[in-house]
């Protein structure tokens, strides 16, 4: 029993030892007059010693609840174990004040140069000073670094900062360099940011969204700047993306005489292949009511005086025994910095009636088409909608029957993918068109229906001259390669013979599967007519398969 006592002593004792050896005290004094310290923190020792990392922990902490001219009065020493602070008197404000900083004949453009005093506590004064050294950074000035010249301790409860920005030198982006895409489209890379363009994080952003927002090109790395004495150059990291595509849609329904009908179409986007940004359009479309469409679209941006591009397109529409329409487009482009996009366009458009029909008239018509519009790009694949965003307005000259009147026409579209909650996401597609004129003739009209503009319906099934339509869906996303969807279309446009307005609507469900291939849609959904007077309503299916190569 005895020894087993003795054991007990003994085992403290190495473990006060221990404690003694292993830790250091330190003693919190509130002036240099005390004796008596105020509190004491115990710090565990590395190799022997408090780690200068360990210290500056403590001297910030003490530092935030506004102890600024504190003083170590004891040196670390190797086999130390005791360290005094004394802390002095308690500071709630902090007032910094910024020197004349008029290095290299350079004055910021910054309310900080102003050498307007600045009120802040002492647990906020840190970031106030990370904020002042971000604030140089963002105008320009990589190297900026914040120096604190002296203090002011005077006062009672308030100290004074005095502090001075040093290596505030401007830089700008000199010369985007691109690697690892060696044929890169020039014309369109160099002019993503403006000349003299600040050099700061913000920029470096800015162009990194510009970039990922061009479908056929892919970052790989984070950019970086090489500053030499008299230029700074950025390196980008891309590489090359097929962004291609075909786009397939099958819609197949019953007549009341229990017919299959089917209509279809196929809709090709070929995308930088020449590497110049270029992009290619092709559609033909034949429906099932004897109506046949041709459409072919080039756009070349950047071609001349940097920031100019080429656009052009040429549609030939044919109603079988009806009409025939030939339009041409050609003009040219504007590329602003970001994704905004303007055009001014010539047209010029011919209708050759074939059956002497009543509003069915040979015409000829000529103007000028603008257009302003926004585009985005995302890297989901199977769901790629983000912002965009299209405005035309046209004015013409229409020749009929010998007569020349004047006639305009506005177009407005708009598409979103807007996130709702975890993995549900709703999108919105938004179309309008108004043509106005005087003796409105049946071939100009313009066809809606099916999947581009309101489902439930065949495609090109309704003949007007201004509608206005919304598309919206409610996706759930299991992943990024499949989602289910509730969608409800809906909207009004001018019914031809009577111009009156005609309410429409249709509801569905629906999925998407992304596949080694492409993408695979079906769409399922019933339309109807609100005002109509026989309860008319058809249930489409619409089968779209869209290849990316």
């Amino acid at each position: 029993m005895i020894k087993k006592s003795v054991l007990i002593i003994y085992i403290l004792f190495s473990i006060g030892l221990f404690a003694q050896t292993d830790h250091t005290q330190i003693f919190l004094f509130p002036d240099t007059q005390s004796v008596q310290p105020t509190d004491t923190i115990f710090l565990k020792k590395t190799e022997n010693q408090i780690s200068s990392r360990q210290l500056d922990s403590i001297k910030i902490n003490l530092f935030r609840k506004g102890y600024l001219n504190l003083i170590i009065a004891d040196t670390l020493r190797k086999n130390t174990n005791q360290l005094s602070i004394v802390l002095n008197n308690l500071f709630t404000t902090i007032i910094m004040k910024e020197n004349d900083n008029l290095e290299n004949g350079i004055i910021m453009e910054s309310s900080l140069s102003r050498k307007r005093p600045k009120k802040t506590t002492p647990d906020k004064f840190l970031e106030e000073l990370e904020a002042v050294q971000k604030k140089y950074n963002n105008q320009g000035s990589p190297f900026a670094e914040v120096m604190i010249n002296r203090w002011d301790f005077t006062k009672q409860d308030t100290a004074t900062l005095f502090y001075e920005v040093k290596n505030i030198e401007q830089r700008q982006i000199d010369r985007i360099i691109v690697n690892g895409y060696p044929k890169y489209p020039r014309n369109v890379i160099e002019n993503l940011v403006a000349n003299h363009t600040k050099l700061n994080s913000k920029n470096i952003d800015r162009l990194s969204t510009r970039l990922a927002n061009l479908k056929y090109l892919e970052s790989i790395k984070e950019p970086e700047a090489l500053f030499k004495k008299d230029s700074t150059l950025l390196y980008v990291y891309l590489r090359k993306k097929n962004a291609n595509k075909a786009d397939g849609l099958i819609g197949f329904n019953t007549d009341d005489d229990g017919k299959l009908n089917i209509n279809g179409f196929v809709d090709a986007s070929l995308i930088n292949n020449f590497n110049r940004g270029e992009r290619f359009d092709f559609e033909y479309r034949n429906d099932n009511n004897d109506q046949t469409n041709v459409s072919l679209q080039l756009s070349v941006p950047s071609l001349l005086f940097e920031r100019i591009g080429i656009t052009s397109s040429l549609n030939i529409t044919r109603r079988d025994s009806i009409y025939q329409n030939s339009s041409f487009v050609v003009g040219l482009s504007y590329q602003f910095l970001g994704s905004w996009n303007t055009q001014l366009n010539y047209y010029s458009k011919s209708s050759t009636e074939e059956n002497n029909l009543i509003n069915v008239n040979n015409f000829q018509t000529r103007g000028v088409v603008t257009q302003l519009t926004y585009g985005g790009n995302s890297a989901n694949a199977l769901q790629p909608e983000t912002l965009s965003f299209l405005l035309g307005m046209g004015y013409y000259h229409r020749n009929l029957e010998n007569q020349s009147d004047g006639q305009y026409s506005l177009d407005l579209s708009f598409e979103n993918l807007w996130p709702l909650l975890n993995k549900l996401h709703l999108k919105t597609t938004l179309n309008a068109h108004l043509l106005k004129t005087e003796r409105l003739q049946f071939n100009e009209l313009t066809q809606i229906g099916g999947i581009k503009t309101i489902r439930g319906f065949n495609q090109n099934s309704i003949d007007t001259a201004a509608y206005t339509l919304l598309q919206t869906d409610v996706r759930y996303s299991f992943n990024d390669r499949f989602y289910i969807n509730l969608l409800n279309d809906g909207g009004v446009f001018e019914e031809y013979i009577q111009r009156k307005p005609q309410f429409l609507y249709s509801f569905g469900a629906g999925f998407g599967i992304l596949t080694q291939a492409g993408i695979l849609r079906l769409e399922i959904a019933n339309g109807r007519f609100l005002n109509s007077n026989e309860s008319i309503s058809s249930t489409i299916a619409h089968l779209n398969f869209t290849i990316l190569f």
